[in-house]
């Protein structure tokens, strides 16, 4: 099932399951795997990067056409920690 064309409810991950329930709606996990279905590479993150955010990951995956259960995104946060993927530009 596709999530794109659906409405979201955004909301912080440690609240998402208690809203799920209060408004009888499925969590997007229970709709799609989010398996990254295209193949990247894995690039350092600049230098300007580090600086202005010295928390975040010193690598990131680029890709040519990012695909996240075969539908094309611009980026994606993996559940694996820190790993961050991208679309056709360098960070």
């Amino acid at each position: 099932m596709r999530v794109a064309k659906r409405p979201l409810v955004l909301a912080p991950y440690a609240l998402a399951e208690a809203l799920s329930e209060l408004l009888d709606l499925p969590l997007v996990g229970e709709l799609t795997s989010g398996a990254v279905t295209s193949r990247g590479e894995e690039r350092q993150a600049v230098a300007e990067v580090r600086s202005l955010l010295p928390t975040a990951p010193s690598t990131y995956v680029e890709h040519e056409e990012l695909l996240v259960d075969g539908v094309e995104c611009a980026w994606r946060a993996d559940p694996k920690p820190g790993c961050l993927r991208c679309e056709g530009f360098r960070l």
